[in-house]
C-alpha cells in the first residue's frame, strides 16, 4: 500500500455510515482530495480534531478498496475564533466553497491555498460587530471575484 503525506485545508465534510466521514481537502501540491476518515465520529477517535471543517492539517493517506483513507492526521491550525462568530464562520464557509469550485481534483493548485489559509488567520482576529458586510470581503478582489454587496432592507 502506498502512502501519501500532505498538508491541506478541510473544505467540506460529509457524514458517512455510522462513525465515518468523507472529507474534501484542498492541498497545495495535490489539489482537491477526497478521503475517508474511518471512525472519526466516535468519541475515542485520534483523528477527530484534524478532520473538522475549516481545519488546516497534515494528513497521511493510504489507498484501500479503491478509496483514499486517512491513517494519520495532525491539526496544524484549527482557527477557533472562526467558530465563535457566526458571521466569520459564514464568511469562511463561503471561501471554502469558492476554493472548492476554483480547484480541480488531483490537480495541484499552489496559488489557491496560500490565499485562503492566511485569509482565515486574518478573519479569525477580525471584529465584525461594527463592520459593514461589503468591507469584510477583501479576498474575492484578490481572486478577481466581485462580491455582491448586501444591502439592508429598507
Amino acid at each position: 500500500m502506498d502512502y501519501l503525506t500532505t498538508r491541506g485545508l478541510v473544505l467540506r465534510t460529509t457524514e458517512y455510515k455510522e462513525t465515518d466521514r468523507i472529507l474534501t481537502v484542498l492541498s497545495a501540491d495535490h489539489g482537491l482530495l477526497t478521503m475517508k476518515a474511518r471512525g472519526v465520529r466516535s468519541n475515542r477517535s485520534k483523528l477527530k480534531g484534524a478532520c473538522q471543517l475549516l481545519t488546516y492539517a497534515e494528513f497521511t493517506v493510504g489507498e484501500a478498496h479503491g478509496f483514499s483513507s486517512i491513517t494519520e492526521a495532525t491539526a496544524i491550525e484549527m482557527f477557533p475564533e472562526l467558530r465563535m462568530d457566526i458571521e466569520l464562520l459564514a464568511l469562511a464557509s463561503y471561501f471554502a466553497q469558492l476554493a472548492e469550485v476554483l480547484s480541480q481534483e488531483d490537480a495541484a493548485s499552489p496559488a489557491l491555498l496560500p490565499l485562503i489559509a492566511p485569509a482565515y488567520c486574518e478573519y479569525s482576529v477580525m471584529d465584525t460587530s461594527d463592520t459593514q458586510p461589503e468591507t469584510v470581503l477583501p479576498l474575492p478582489v484578490t481572486l478577481s471575484v466581485t462580491p455582491v454587496p448586501v444591502m439592508p432592507p429598507t
